[in-house]
């Protein structure tokens, strides 16, 4: 997969790997299981989800990601 994305970040992948392990994940709890900000895992999960990546289902509270592509 990474030779299909080579411009994603090690923290935009870092984000991805926790979204496979834990679908139900927030935004906050992302952050605070890598250690950054909220807000550059939002970014970060906004870019996921332009280049088709990821989906979100349901509401941001009770909803979880769907991985678009094949890992």
């Amino acid at each position: 997969m990474k030779e299909l994305y080579p411009d994603l970040t090690g923290t935009a992948w870092e984000i991805l790997a926790h979204i496979i392990e834990n679908p139900y994940a927030t935004a906050a709890g992302i952050a605070n299981h890598i250690g950054i900000s909220d807000r550059t895992v939002r970014k970060h999960i906004a870019l996921l989800r332009t280049l088709g990546i990821i989906r979100r289902h349901g509401s941001n509270k009770s909803g979880y990601w769907e991985l678009t592509e094949d890992i």
